[in-house]
């Protein structure tokens, strides 16, 4: 009996064991996580707003006042890793600015460390800001800034682009996610060759734009447009490229000559044209927020068709057909 009971646990070990050692590991590793945090949310200094209060009591005209910076490690913005977490040139400008509004001339001294020393260029998910770009003209390496294709659609976003590539050393470069871009741009500028554009196409997360229930999908968007007619007509998508004026006119002759089919424009500057239309929708991509809701918006669409390859994003004709949604894309 005692043999049968050894065995028993032994197996029991064998099929449980690894298991329980699965757990233990990953709450090992969970806990040297949070206390990794914990140690780096702790200040050992005077914190910012007691500093600035100190400043309040303090004469400009008799203080000589040098703020120190380092240690960047090319963190140009907080990771986000922890609540309350410092840090950032953007937020660094904003303080030293706020302390030259209180009448301060502060003189700044950088210790080094803007970059970890075995940094081999730097590559920018966000669009950086001109005054970004210029301080990065100052390292050495070379540096990689994305510019999203979705903001070339409207005039400002293209002198924006003219604007970063101007900036652009010869071994930098800007990243775009359409083939397009390049020749577009090569009719605005003297550069030839084009060596400052490169195009990386984006992949798709296929875990959030996947196929969903239409109907739940259409009856969201009724809810969020205020039209409760969408749930019940044909929901077309229309993704308009970098001509804007061609694509309304398009769009008006389409609405006008299908009145029971329900349009849907995916475009960041074009809801001052519909805004008073029964038939024509305007779904906007701004934010984060926005991009969390457009696998419901892009469910919810029967068609989607894209009037101009010059101009439209790549990563919505993926995005669409990761949702399974039927496409007609002009050549």
């Amino acid at each position: 009996m005692k043999k049968y009971i050894l065995l028993l646990l032994f197996l029991t070990a064998i099929v449980v064991g690894p298991f329980a050692y699965q757990r233990w590991s990953e709450a090992k590793r969970l806990r040297h996580i949070r206390e990794t945090k914990q140690q780096a949310a702790q200040i050992r200094a005077t914190p910012l707003k007691d500093f600035l209060q100190q400043l309040d009591q303090t004469s400009p005209d008799q203080t000589v006042l040098v703020l120190f910076t380092g240690n960047t490690q090319a963190h140009l913005e907080p990771c986000g890793c922890f609540i309350g977490q410092s840090g950032g040139l953007p937020r660094r400008a904003t303080v030293i600015s706020g302390i030259r509004d209180k009448g301060f001339s502060p003189l700044l001294v950088d210790l080094g460390g803007v970059l970890p020393e075995d940094c081999d260029g730097i590559l920018s998910l966000s669009p950086l800001s001109l005054g970004e770009q210029i301080f990065l003209k100052s390292l050495s390496i070379p540096f990689f800034v994305r510019i999203c294709n979705e903001t070339l659609a409207t005039d400002q976003g293209i002198n924006r682009t003219l604007e970063k590539y101007i900036a652009l050393r010869e071994y930098d470069a800007l990243i775009c996610d359409a083939s397009w871009t390049a020749p577009f741009f090569s009719q605005l500028i003297s550069d030839t060759q084009m060596n400052g554009f490169h195009c990386i196409p984006y992949g798709v997360d296929v875990s959030a734009f996947r196929p969903m229930n239409k109907a739940n999908a259409k009856q969201q968007l009724a809810q969020a447009v205020g039209n409760p007619k969408i749930v019940d007509k044909l929901l077309v998508g229309v993704v308009p490229g970098v001509n804007v004026r061609n694509a309304t006119a398009l769009l008006r002759q389409l609405s006008g000559a299908n009145p029971d089919v329900h349009w849907l424009v995916i475009h960041p500057s074009l809801e001052q044209y519909f805004s008073t239309s029964e038939t024509v929708s305007v779904f906007s991509i701004r934010n984060f927020q926005d991009k969390e809701a457009s696998p419901f918006v892009f469910n919810a669409l029967d068609i989607a068709i894209f009037p101009a390859v010059l101009g439209a994003s790549s990563s919505y004709l993926l995005e669409l057909a990761a949702c399974g949604i039927l496409l007609i894309v002009w050549e």
